[in-house]
């Protein structure tokens, strides 16, 4: 369903600021080599999420010029008021879902950064098998479950918001154009 093509270190110089960039060009080949695995290990679904959401606020944004120029879509002002309250929903839960990506990503690194002391190395050392043995593969789960440990709440969660945000796109597109 989601391409798992691997990063090469150029891709990844390309996606990091220079300080970045200039870390990533210190570090070993067999650091970079662990970077480069962690990161793909939830990238790919990643960056189909941050696209997905990018178009949801774009759309949503869009749907703003139907209350500010009400005579794009005539609208009565009963069916501009529903209109406009189902926009905010759609806000509120495009919102949770960033945030929720946001907090799944804070916890992804602060794991990292807990397994590497707790192992007694350095963060950009750890591998997919050094996260595997700890049973945290589910914190790198976005879309599917890959994992075999951990739960399918956070996975469920998100499909769960994007449903919503899907079926509040369909109310809207009724109430404008619907009779």
């Amino acid at each position: 369903m989601f391409s798992q093509r691997p990063l090469t270190v150029e891709q990844l110089k390309k996606q990091t600021t220079l300080t970045n960039a200039e870390f990533v060009a210190s570090l070993s080949e067999r650091e970079k080599t662990s970077v480069l695995e962690l990161v793909n290990m939830f990238e790919p679904q990643r960056r189909v999420f941050k696209n997905m959401l990018r178009l949801f606020f774009t759309i949503a944004g869009f749907s703003w010029f139907f209350i500010f120029f009400p005579d794009l879509g005539d609208l009565p002002e009963n069916r501009l008021a529903v209109f406009r309250s189902n926009q905010y929903q759609i806000y509120l839960i495009l919102l949770t879902l960033w945030g929720f990506e946001l907090k799944m990503q804070e916890k992804r690194l602060a794991f990292l950064l807990n397994l590497a002391a707790s192992l007694g190395r350095k963060w950009y050392t750890l591998t997919r098998q050094d996260v595997s043995a700890a049973g945290k593969m589910y914190l790198f789960d976005l879309f599917t479950r890959k994992a075999k440990d951990g739960t399918v709440l956070q996975v469920g969660f998100v499909w769960l918001l994007i449903a919503l945000v899907l079926v509040q796109f369909v109310r809207q597109a009724v109430v404008l154009f619907g009779r």
